[in-house]
């Protein structure tokens, strides 16, 4: 984590034969990967988590992958994943959802973020409705983040928020990434920036990664 405005650096791989076979982890596997931490979200290989994620999990650790985000949703209950992922070297550091649930009920989602000793927490969909977002709508997720954030520290979590291609379509003014960006508060709401996600949206990563 770092700047003024925190990403996850997350790889992306869809199975564990996929994690075999990718340039990347073989590098990581060799012991020269220079990354202290490098972790994956579960969710992108779900398939394979869902058929084994117990396996899935070893394997990644063997590619050396030292933290994941997500997962605990495909063991028998929080205990028994944290338990596990303690056995075989993999930190669970962050979970999330989207805004709308975490509002509903933000206490019992602090709560058992901290069963399962999570750093942050990730607002997956940080809007109330569909694309396009407009002015509005920036408006309102600012305003909910931050209150969403401040509750988060209080409960001793860091709230970010993830971003898609769509934060990058302009609105009214400017474009919706930036309004989100600008609006919240560095200190209670950060972001997970997706760089996928900024070039699809026909975003500059670099560029992205240094606004952060």
């Amino acid at each position: 984590m770092n700047t003024r405005r925190n990403f996850l650096k997350t790889s992306a791989f869809a199975t564990a034969g996929i994690f075999a076979a990718n340039p990347l982890l073989s590098f990581a596997a060799e012991g020269k990967n220079k990354l202290k931490n490098f972790g994956f979200i579960s969710g992108i290989a779900g398939e394979a988590m869902k058929a084994d994620w117990k396996g899935t999990l070893r394997q990644a650790v063997e590619f050396g992958f030292s933290e994941i985000e997500g997962g605990s949703n495909f063991a028998g209950s929080p205990r028994e994943f944290v338990t596990f992922c303690k056995e075989i070297g993999i930190k669970p550091i962050a979970s999330g959802s989207s805004l709308e649930p975490m509002m509903k009920e933000p206490q019992k989602f602090f709560d058992d973020q901290n069963e399962l000793g999570m750093k942050y927490i990730v607002c997956y969909w940080p809007w109330l409705g569909g694309r396009p977002f407009m002015l509005d709508d920036c408006k309102k997720s600012a305003e909910m983040l931050n209150e969403l954030g401040e509750k988060a520290s209080q409960n001793g979590l860091q709230l970010l928020w993830h971003n898609h291609d769509n934060e990058f379509h302009e609105m009214e003014e400017g474009y919706p990434f930036d309004y989100l960006m600008k609006h919240t508060d560095p200190k209670l709401v950060q972001c997970e920036l997706d760089i996928y996600w900024v070039k699809k949206g026909g975003g500059d990563p670099l560029a992205m990664l240094k606004k952060i």
